[in-house]
């Protein structure tokens, strides 16, 4: 492609604009140019919004992976079980969740110390989504292998009901305002909708093929569903 003088020039300038402004930046400012390194095959990530701080599961080797938003950088790597598929944070409380594949538990981490708690939380069969809703302090796993989910609650650490959902859960969204939570199921292509309150399924939903994924926005009450094979979100108002 042959560039023409005006391009030439602009790119002269804006690379001459950024050497000069880039040595007056903060460190929270520069652009991020080197990837974070993690631990090996990392798979999920949540954010501590009020500590921020960055949680990253890594599938491979185990541990979870803390970064500090402030500087971008790994500060501590911490043990917990086998196969961490997914990892979720109550801001309230600065506790973490991480849901482990390979030995069906639950670690908690404290976020205060960056610590992994003593206990894992025995769950379902191969828990593949964990989801919180800070202002319950509940936490709810989606076990892929036996089609139930189970509700901790996040004051004892324990599993207080394990609700029967569709086949396959792989994925599960809190709407913490109606306290309703959202299972998507996807070996029979629905999604399951649990009364917080109850514990209880009020709702089944047909969506797309395989639904993996699944989000809420709280402030309009709007579900969406990633339907993998169907190539389509499904939007529920």
């Amino acid at each position: 492609m042959r560039l023409t003088h005006l391009t030439i020039i602009a790119i002269i300038i804006i690379t001459v604009v950024s050497i000069l402004l880039l040595p007056h930046m903060t460190e929270a400012q520069k652009p991020v140019i080197v990837p974070i390194h993690a631990g090996k095959y990392p798979v999920a990530v949540t954010v501590n919004p009020n500590a921020n701080m960055i949680y990253v599961a890594n599938a491979d080797d185990d541990p979870i992976s803390v970064i500090d938003g402030k500087t971008n950088k790994v500060i501590t790597n911490i043990t917990v079980g086998q196969d961490p598929e997914a990892v979720s944070a109550n801001p309230n409380t600065n506790m973490i969740y991480v849901a482990n594949a390979n030995d069906d538990t639950i670690s908690v981490i404290d976020g205060k110390t960056n610590s992994h708690m003593v206990l894992n939380i025995d769950v379902g069969s191969t828990p593949s989504a964990v989801a919180v809703n800070p202002n319950t302090n509940m936490i709810y796993v989606a076990n892929a292998d036996d089609n139930t989910t189970s509700v901790i609650d996040g004051k004892t650490s324990s599993v207080v009901k394990t609700i029967p959902v569709g086949r396959g859960p792989d994925g599960v969204a809190v709407n913490p305002i109606t306290n309703a939570v959202y299972v998507v199921n996807g070996e029979d292509n629905t999604m399951s909708v649990i009364d917080g309150k109850t514990s209880s399924v009020v709702k089944t939903i047909p969506v797309g093929r395989d639904p993996e994924g699944v989000a809420v926005n709280p402030n309009t009450n709007t579900v969406y569903v990633a339907n993998a094979r169907s190539h389509t979100v499904s939007v529920f108002p």
